[in-house]
């Protein structure tokens, strides 16, 4: 009870804020997208309509209106440290009127591998980046023994009382705290934590929250498979698996090779040195209505990765799409780059899990934590971009030294 109070205090206090200065407060939205957190995977990577993966399936079949809000789960409170609330993941959202959001239900929602230690969590903040009146970033993770159980209840029971790790930010000195890195260019915040010593499946509980100007805060949870040491994240997957090929940031192979349909679900274009073989695990994408696929074979003799360009989203005006870099061969791969072209004025706007360079041609290379690929493992990388003088979204040939030709 004593969260709902201050709660409802610190949402009167907003509201008679917003009366007073309507037209100037503007409100942010955002989610952690790497690791991707549960709306991230289910519903900014695949929209409802569009889910491939069994947990999205399933997620949007509970709640496909809900799903369109994944960058929405919201409060106006001080978050955990106030209290505990029923829900978990969603916190008792105002968007859901306090009840449980699609994240809040316990799937077999997709995992990210991770280790101990120092971990980068990524806020994309696109919807509102409002830097300025950022205040923290909190974490809490579940207990040592936490058991996961699909279908069973999760309760704050389950999380350590205390967060591992609390992050202040300050945009008046937006280097002051080295742990958290405001990267405006891109509307990210990249903050990193040392993740306690567990070992096997858990759920990180994260919080973005703004000051007291709108106490607005952002929650989400991310299931993550812990291999008790190092902290760079490793691959992104499901437990269960899926015959349509999806993969995230961080992510492992996906189940299948890339399909051809006339009316299926993602529009790719492939460079492939073999078929994409199926791997144990299946991971999640964004994926788009109309689709179409095709795909070359041929080893280019350095290296054996299947390099796919999928598009995620398409409006009027841009698009989002993902490129997958799958090693379809026995050895590992250490560092990549692939280049491509548009013919019709596409540009890239911004981008994400990879370093950019150029302007048409583009080349995507590798960051810090997703250079290396192990056999069987995918990477993906994704963008954002205006749309040519076509009206549908080009699908560029994707080259580099690792890509077959």
């Amino acid at each position: 009870m004593a969260r709902l109070s201050l709660k409802n205090t610190l949402s009167v206090a907003a509201s008679a804020a917003a009366l007073c200065a309507i037209s100037t407060t503007a409100f942010g939205h955002g989610l952690m997208v790497d690791p991707p957190a549960r709306n991230a995977f289910c519903g900014y990577m695949e929209k409802p309509d569009q889910a491939v993966t069994p947990a999205c399936v399933e997620a949007a079949q509970a709640d496909a209106n809900g799903m369109y809000q994944f960058m929405s789960v919201l409060t106006h409170d001080i978050g955990r440290m106030g209290g505990p609330s029923t829900n978990v993941c969603g916190f008792d959202s105002e968007t859901w009127n306090g009840e449980a959001t699609p994240w809040d239900n316990q799937l077999d929602w997709p995992t990210t591998a991770i280790g101990s230690g120092p971990l980068t969590i990524t806020w994309d903040i696109s919807w509102g980046p409002h830097y300025d009146d950022t205040e923290e970033f909190r974490y809490w993770i579940t207990k040592p023994d936490f058991n996961y159980e699909v279908g069973g209840d999760l309760t704050w029971d389950d999380f350590e009382s205390s967060p591992f790790c609390v992050l202040d930010y300050n945009d008046t000195s937006p280097e002051a705290n080295p742990a958290v890195v405001a990267d405006k260019a891109n509307s990210l915040f990249h903050t990193t934590c040392n993740v306690p010593e567990r070992s096997g499946r858990h759920i990180i509980y994260g919080e973005w929250g703004r000051n007291h100007f709108t106490y607005e805060r952002f929650h989400g949870c991310m299931d993550v498979v812990i291999n008790g040491s190092g902290g760079n994240p490793g691959s992104s997957s499901s437990s269960s698996s899926s015959s349509s090929s999806s993969s995230s940031s961080n992510s492992s192979s996906s189940s299948s090779s890339s399909s051809s349909s006339s009316s299926g679900v993602a529009a790719s274009s492939s460079s492939s040195s073999s078929s994409s073989s199926s791997s144990s695990t299946s991971s999640s994408s964004s994926t788009s209505s109309s689709s179409s696929s095709s795909s070359s074979s041929g080893g280019s003799g350095l290296g054996s990765l299947a390099c796919d360009y999928v598009i995620s989203n398409e409006w009027n005006t841009g698009f989002t799409a993902e490129v997958r870099l799958t090693n379809t061969g026995d050895t590992l791969i250490n560092g990549w780059s692939v280049n491509w072209t548009y013919s019709d004025g596409t540009a890239i706007t911004n981008s994400w899990n990879a370093t950019f360079a150029g302007s048409n041609p583009y080349t995507a290379s590798n960051v810090s934590w997703n250079g290396d690929i192990l056999p069987g493992q995918t990477v993906s990388f994704g963008m954002q971009g205006d749309k040519g003088s076509s009206d549908n979204v080009e699908l560029p040939q994707l080259q580099g030294d690792l890509c077959a030709r």
